[in-house]
């Protein structure tokens, strides 16, 4: 049930991402309009991240404007876990959702 709640809430952060705007002009052009970029950091590699993996990239395919990132995480300490997350603040993602191993 656990990890139903945070396939649930991956999806719920994509949808809430989408209605985020920061040009509020009332004018959107679908060619200038920045792609948000997500990601996802995952605490092992198996069949429900897989899963959530695939629900993701179909939401963001159908929203047209989202770029999901997933890592999956083979390492075992939380220090390689927060180099990911480094690098990933660091190349500019809007968001990242995290499964913390520690």
């Amino acid at each position: 049930m656990k990890k139903l709640h945070l396939f649930i809430l991956g999806l719920s952060v994509l949808a809430f991402c989408q209605g985020c705007d920061k040009n509020n002009s009332g004018t959107t052009n679908d060619k200038t309009q920045k792609k948000l970029r997500l990601a996802f950091v995952t605490n092992a590699t198996n069949d429900f991240w897989a899963i959530t993996r695939h629900g993701c990239d179909s939401a963001a395919q159908k929203l047209g404007n989202v770029e999901v990132d997933f890592r999956f995480f083979t390492g075992s300490t939380a220090e390689a876990q927060q180099e990911i997350l480094s690098a990933l603040v660091a190349s500019g993602v809007d968001g990242i959702a995290i499964s913390p191993i520690d």
